[in-house]
């Protein structure tokens, strides 16, 4: 990078920070944190910055301090002060600004970023439209269609597994949002919304971007040295906004012809209470990719738990045999009565979260034990630390459904009051997400086994458990064996196949 721009940089950073402690330093003491560097202030890792920042609240507590680049963050560990934050104080934590990477890449507003509180309302009152619990009942039909479906394909190319999983949310929501029904393995909207994720995922990383950090980087020219980003944030932004609009388009053209389903969008357009056309473009978008993109990351980490812990995998293969029986598949309606499936999906969300951080903005200026928080601050809620907290789950890095098994599952430990956020930033999907995800899991579970690939020369290969470091993370590619587990399984799934046809 050039000698000026660095020095440019550099006053910024100096500035910044000067800004910030005079701001700060008169009033009530900050939270502890870890030393950083002058100007520089800490260096996360690159990989897995949330399991070095859960590391920190050994020795700083709960909420913990750091600054990146002058930039000042807050970090939150303990679901005891994330639910005093964010849940009794949501009036001033439900802001979730973008990243400025994101901003970059047209990725904000919409459900996920809107800031606008009535804009706001309306993204999660059109989201409703699709996800409620009452919708779930018209929709439902259509999720056992695409799981089995998804099915048929881990019988006939199992080495793609990974790729299955993968299109299986995100043509559920294809069809949710827009009534739009996916034409295959090279469906040109599915490959848009997977590049969409992709994207997505590593643009909200908090490692991978320094602009994220120090948002006046994003008046560097792209022609600069270190302008590169605005270059990649371009492309991103103009595939962003193609897919979305694109997308919109397909419903609007469905409606004049005639021929449209019943979709979000579609309510949306014949709606008596006219929407933002720029919150049912954004909203519709990040339904899809907001929804695929965790669901897929739960799915394949269940994978991986079941190929690694056989034994857990035969006993919720028992429990689906002994209470559903072998003349059907497993339904959403079965998860009472399969307790030790349930306790699977609880630990798969427990052990490895799909988004271990996320952020808020603080609208006014706060105290939180005697610590204060300025308006602005960056406050990173880490779901990782908390589901991975020591005095809770002893053995935290363990896969251990029986965990949940036989005592009562409070709030500060159930990873279904955790992983889908607090107060009025909770995933208005999480209904959805949790009955695809169960669905999906007792079906896998109840047709196929799924256990360790063999290398070329014949040996067992055990996977390592390594994730991706983005602003959603998933296993990264592994390979596996995938069999049906009897012949009547494989005809049971037929049978299904036929009567969803």
């Amino acid at each position: 990078m050039d000698g000026r721009l660095v020095f440019a940089l550099l006053s910024v950073c100096f500035a910044t920070f000067l800004y910030r402690w005079r701001r700060t330093s008169c009033r009530w003491p900050r939270p502890p944190g870890p030393p950083g560097l002058p100007l520089i202030g800490n260096i996360l890792p690159k990989q897995y910055p949330w399991e070095a920042i859960r590391r920190w609240g050994h020795t700083y507590g709960p909420l913990i301090r750091m600054s990146v680049l002058g930039t000042p963050a807050l970090v939150v560990n303990s679901y005891e002060a994330a639910a005093e934050l964010f849940e009794k104080r949501s009036s001033i934590y439900s802001q979730r600004h973008p990243m400025e990477m994101i901003l970059l890449c047209g990725m904000d507003g919409g459900v996920l970023f809107e800031t606008n509180p009535v804009k706001l309302r309306q993204a999660r009152r059109l989201v409703a439209t699709g996800v409620s619990s009452r919708e779930l009942d018209i929709y439902r039909p259509q999720l056992r269609t695409h799981i089995a479906k998804m099915l048929e394909k881990f019988l006939h190319t199992p080495d793609k597994f990974l790729d299955h999983i993968q299109h299986l949310p995100g043509e559920i929501m294809l069809d949710i949002a827009y009534g739009y029904t996916s034409t295959g393995f090279n469906d040109p909207f599915i490959k848009e919304a997977e590049t969409w994720i992709r994207n997505f995922a590593i643009a909200g990383s908090v490692t991978e971007y320094l602009v994220n950090w120090l948002p006046i980087l994003s008046y560097v020219p792209q022609w600069l040295p270190g302008g590169a980003f605005k270059r990649t944030a371009a492309l991103w932004n103009k595939q962003a906004v193609d897919f979305g609009e694109s997308a919109f388009q397909f419903v609007v053209k469905a409606m004049t012809d005639g021929v449209s389903r019943p979709s979000v969008v579609s309510k949306a357009i014949n709606s008596q209470d006219p929407y933002d056309r720029h919150v049912i473009v954004k909203s519709a978008t990040q339904m899809v990719t907001g929804g695929a993109d965790t669901s897929v990351s739960v799915i394949e980490t269940f994978m991986l738990a079941m190929l690694l812990n056989p034994e857990v995998q035969r006993r919720a293969q028992d429990e689906i045999d002994r209470v559903v029986g072998a003349d059907r598949l497993p339904t959403y309606s079965d998860r009472e009565s399969l307790p030790f499936v349930e306790a699977v999906m609880r630990e798969v969300m427990r052990w490895r979260p799909p988004v271990p951080m996320v952020p808020r903005h603080p609208t006014q200026d706060d105290v939180y034990n005697g610590y204060f928080i300025p308006k602005d601050t960056i406050v990173y809620i880490n779901f990782w630390a908390m589901l991975h907290d020591e005095e809770k789950f002893p053995d935290h890095d363990k896969f251990d459904p029986d965990r949940w098994i036989g005592g009562g599952v409070t709030k500060d430990i159930d990873p279904f009051g955790i992983v889908f956020g607090f107060g009025r930033r909770e995933c208005p999907g999480k209904l959805l997400a949790v009955e695809l995800v169960f669905t999906t899991l007792a079906n896998i579970l109840a047709v196929f086994d799924i256990t360790k690939a063999r290398s070329t020369d014949g040996q067992l290969m055990t996977p390592a458990v390594a994730y991706s470091s983005g602003g959603i993370s998933a296993p990264l590619p592994f390979k596996c064996n995938i069999k049906p587990r009897t012949e009547r399984a494989l005809k049971l799934l037929q049978e299904t196949l036929a009567c969803e046809s």
